[in-house]
């Protein structure tokens, strides 16, 4: 499944997803190395979202002297009979329920989670390691990540544009499913971006400090200068994981390939842009329950035709009850231009 929307309630009980997170090195050595540095003999540990609890057992092996492992989901089961297997079931403790709705007898010393989506953002997971910090940390203690930077590229990428989005325009057995590509249009999909797909050059759209930061709710503002002529079919995106001092994470298409890869935010119509014209993000980021909604508004400034502006939002994917308002707005959209079929006949 390459789309990021809507979340699966009980996608973190497959342990094919956490073979999947094990398996990555990139992932695994860049926590080990930050929890040898981070974890102290004797320090009391939190781990939020331990799923199969290899966190929590490599801040054990660290010297930690406690650790709480939480974890909402049945997966807690098999994190169990792995730290019995591996002789740590004196040292933890397994909690299984939200860490937002735990309460714990005892302040702790460093607080790790890997709770990051692909963008970083998505399933508001970050909200709980905000929460974590300001209940259940020492007003001397540490956290892993210490900040997550968000970036973002305009891209080319006709072959997931095709296979995600303008399949919904072909006549299947002579029916129309049209109506079925405005929702593909406004969800994200994960894809493997290549740095010969960029049509810009990539933009620091913002940092989420874990250790300062309130909410997850926020708004980044980026402005690109087109380098190369090209198909504009939408934003690629990724982040930067600082985990703790000079240990990262980056998930960049220049980088070690990860679990992660890059987010693909597509157009409602691909648009043939040109060196010298400019595309302005304005990229929203709001919480709702577990979910988060993200709008990406996006204008071009074409130095030939003038400015092109689209709207783009989640939120139908996620917030079901708005699916008959979204099919209302939808239906008061202009029709596709000539130009898109042009354009994709191009590529």
């Amino acid at each position: 499944m390459s789309e990021l929307m809507p979340r699966i309630e009980n996608w973190f009980e497959f342990l094919s997803v956490h073979r999947e997170l094990i398996q990555d090195k990139v992932r695994i050595n860049a926590y080990h190395n930050a929890i040898k540095q981070c974890v102290h003999k004797g320090d009391v540990v939190v781990d939020v979202g331990t799923g199969t609890g290899i966190l929590a057992f490599l801040c054990l092996k660290a010297g930690a002297s406690k650790v709480y492992a939480i974890e909402r989901t049945e997966i807690i089961e098999v994190a169990k009979q792995n730290a019995k297997y591996n002789n740590f079931s004196e040292r933890i403790e397994f909690l299984n329920a939200d860490s937002r709705q735990i309460e714990l007898e005892e302040k702790v010393d460093v607080i790790v989670s890997e709770v990051i989506g692909h963008f970083a953002l998505e399933e508001n997971m970050l909200d709980s390691i905000i929460d974590a910090r300001d209940r259940f940390l020492k007003k001397s203690g540490r956290i892993i990540p210490q900040s997550v930077d968000i970036f973002f590229v305009p891209v080319e990428l006709p072959d997931i544009y095709s296979q995600e989005i303008s399949f919904w325009q072909e006549k299947i057995k002579g029916l129309d499913f049209s109506p079925t590509k405005e929702l593909a249009v406004n969800n994200v999909y994960l894809s493997k971006i290549r740095k010969d797909q960029f049509l810009s050059d990539p933009q620091n759209a913002g940092k989420i400090d874990l250790t300062t930061a309130k909410t997850v709710s926020m708004q980044f503002n980026c402005q690109f200068l087109v380098k190369k002529k090209g198909i504009f079919f939408g934003l690629g995106g990724w982040f930067y994981a600082k985990l703790f001092n000079n240990i990262d994470i980056d998930t960049s298409p220049s980088s070690p390939p990860t679990h992660w890869q890059q987010c693909f935010f597509p157009i409602k119509e691909p648009l043939q842009v040109l060196p010298g014209d400019k595309i302005i993000v304005d990229f929203y980021s709001k919480s709702l329950g577990d979910d988060v909604i993200w709008d990406w508004n996006i204008n071009i400034t074409k130095n030939d035709s003038g400015d092109i502006s689209f709207q783009q939002s989640t939120s139908a994917l996620v917030n079901k009850t708005s699916l008959k308002h979204f099919w209302k707005m939808s239906q008061r959209s202009p029709k596709p231009k000539k130009v898109y079929e042009f354009l994709i006949k191009q590529v």
